[in-house]
């Protein structure tokens, strides 16, 4: 991995370093009309802590985000309000969805653990359900 290369993907992910402390943002992108996409704007900043691993979008333009890191789900909207915080317990968050047939079920996935090569081979993972407010939106 070169230092371009790393920078390279620490802007697309939205990190960036002020005064020695990370700060994770989540990134929106708008569609042109000719499909390339315009210049990134931070949608919100995370809290300390909060990764996202996997994310959905609900009706009223919030982002569900599963945080491995925190072992929960969050309801983030645009600016960095949390409206909503599903606790997991010990098992990391990994991805979400809103589906059902009125999209207010959100589809969450945990597994029993972060390491990749402590869960090969093994069948941990699970889905959990929930009913939410606001549906769904865009195109799971």
């Amino acid at each position: 991995v070169t230092p371009e290369a790393l920078r390279q993907f620490a802007y697309n992910i939205g990190i960036t370093k002020y005064n020695a402390l990370t700060d994770v943002s989540v990134l929106e992108f708008a569609i042109r009309p000719d499909g390339s996409l315009a210049a990134a704007e931070v949608f919100a900043r995370l809290p300390a802590g909060v990764a996202c691993d996997g994310l959905c979008l609900d009706a009223g333009e919030a982002l569900w985000i599963a945080s491995p890191t925190t072992c929960e789900f969050l309801r983030v909207c645009r600016g960095g309000a949390i409206t909503a915080r599903v606790p997991t317990g010990t098992r990391p968050a990994i991805a979400c969805v809103l589906g059902g047939e009125d999209r207010r079920t959100l589809f969450g996935i945990t597994a029993a653990t972060m390491s990749l090569h402590a869960a090969s081979g093994t069948r941990d993972s699970r889905i959990g359900r929930l009913r939410v407010d606001v549906p769904g939106a865009g195109i799971p």
